[in-house]
């Protein structure tokens, strides 16, 4: 009887699996699903929902995503408390060349090969275990030319001294909007991000960076127009460059 919806919202209703016949609307662009305990998104719903522009599922953290995924080339904005992609299957499946909008990507998907298959994306959440995968997220963000706002969120399982190096980032050549959350850094941040020429707005939110001591050189941020911090409980210096 929906045969022609182009939009379904549903996001007050708490769900414990997706709705039985929603693979049918073909026609639907606009989907927001409320189902926290969903973890995978099977095949029948991403090959069905082809005109999808966006999917919006901000309390589902899904493990498992099917192959089909990547057939879905008119999406614009995917948004979930966390997903994890597979890798692109070759043959018979293009580049996410429309999707600008993404929140959030588990940090194991940032591979050079995944990051590729979408060139224009310009919003991006990583969420996850970053220590553990630095090197991996370290090396591969600047295949995001397009990229103009990051935000980086760490959670990890084990409550060990972060390993994130921030020196050690490749950061977008674009990007305009950069934010840290639970990140732990052991490290003076500023000197790294200070390189950053486009930059225009940081934040430093809730334990981000767990030193004594920040320094602003006089050449850096050139461009930058907002700095938030939050909760450096141990900060005792900060000194700025004239």
């Amino acid at each position: 009887m929906l045969k022609f919806l182009r939009g379904l919202d549903l996001g007050s209703l708490v769900l414990i699996h997706y709705p039985s016949g929603i693979e049918n609307l073909f026609l639907l662009r606009y989907l927001k699903l409320n189902i926290p305990s969903l973890k995978s998104l099977p095949s029948p719903l991403l090959s069905n929902l082809l005109n999808l522009y966006t999917l919006d599922m901000p309390f589902s953290y899904i493990d498992h995503t099917a192959d089909e995924f990547w057939k879905m080339n008119n999406l614009r904005h995917l948004n979930f408390g966390s997903i994890t992609l597979p890798a692109h299957p070759g043959k018979y499946c293009g580049s996410l060349e429309n999707l600008n909008f993404f929140s959030a990507l588990h940090p194991c998907c940032c591979t050079e090969d995944i990051l590729g298959r979408l060139p224009n994306l310009r919003n991006l959440r990583i969420w996850g275990d970053l220590s553990y995968y630095q090197s991996l997220l370290s090396q591969s963000l600047c295949t995001l030319t397009c990229l103009e706002s990051l935000k980086l969120v760490n959670e990890s399982k084990m409550p060990t001294l972060s390993k994130i190096v921030l020196v050690e980032y490749q950061f977008p050549p674009r990007l305009t909007h950069l934010s840290f959350s639970n990140t732990e850094l052991m490290e003076d941040p500023m000197p790294a991000l200070e390189k950053l020429p486009l930059l225009q707005v940081l934040k430093l939110k809730q334990n981000s960076y767990s030193g004594r001591k920040l320094t602003c050189g006089s050449d850096g941020f050139s461009n930058l127009k907002v700095l938030h911090l939050k909760s450096m409980l141990w900060l005792e210096e900060w000194t700025m460059g004239i």
